[in-house]
């Protein structure tokens, strides 16, 4: 059996956020829906000696007529509160034109807590060029947000 490399880099964001932000987006992936639900998965990994998330494979370039999923990690170091976590999803290298955006309802988040979020995307239309995808965590009064460029082919 031939194993094949796919590559060290697993995602690639940009973040900004505030110096003293209490938490971070660790990841904000798009890849394909898994019509089994078997993903995304806490911990699936058997005998890891690490918390684990398993989501399928992230995607650069997303097919119009495909049905995707969004995972979003987040982090919070130092905040007690309420949070709210989103996405959005847009046409053109701004992401005006929306395609999709899902949020969370307000949820208690204590200090020290890492958290994944699986979110629906509606089916991609045919508009081909370039999409941007948008996560943003609100904790409390701070927000925080990664954008990831994508393509729609």
């Amino acid at each position: 059996m031939k194993i094949r490399h796919i590559s060290s880099l697993f995602l690639v964001f940009s973040c900004t956020f505030a110096h003293a932000a209490p938490g971070v987006i660790t990841y904000a992936v798009i890849g394909s829906a898994d019509p089994n639900k078997k993903l995304p998965m806490l911990d699936g990994v058997p005998g890891a000696g690490v918390s684990n998330v398993d989501v399928a494979l992230p995607v650069y370039i997303l097919k119009h007529g495909v049905v995707y999923e969004v995972t979003i990690g987040v982090q919070n170091y130092t905040y007690a509160g309420t949070c709210v976590v989103s996405y959005a999803l847009g046409a053109g290298a701004t992401g005006g034109t929306n395609i999709s955006n899902y949020s969370t309802e307000s949820y208690s988040c204590p200090a020290s807590t890492l958290w994944t979020f699986p979110f629906p995307v509606a089916v991609i239309p045919n508009t081909p060029g370039a999409a941007l995808l948008t996560a943003t965590v609100t904790f409390g009064t701070t927000t925080v947000v990664t954008k990831t460029p994508l393509m729609i082919q």
